[in-house]
């Protein structure tokens, strides 16, 4: 009955130790993927510009009784702003 314990015991120990292990291998990999990644940015923001009013379309509608913007073409012809450039 102690040999059985003392295995589970040491299973247990090293499940811990392994996941541990496996997590601070895991958060090293990715804060050097982090550091890399903040290394190519660019170093300062470009300027945008300002602008004196922001408009906020909505991707789609909730009501479903209108199909009229169901096609890509009734969606264009409706909201010619919304193009895709080129």
């Amino acid at each position: 009955m102690k040999k059985i314990l003392l295995y589970s015991l040491f299973v247990l120990v090293g499940c811990l130790i392994l996941s541990t292990l496996f997590f601070a291998i895991r958060q090293g990999v990715a804060n050097a993927e982090i550091e890399r990644a903040g290394q190519t940015a660019p170093a300062s923001v470009p300027d945008l510009g300002t602008t004196t009013r922001l408009e906020i379309l909505p991707l789609y509608e909730e009501d479903r009784a209108d199909e009229s913007l169901e096609t890509l073409e009734a969606f264009q012809s409706a909201f010619p702003e919304c193009l895709p450039i080129g």
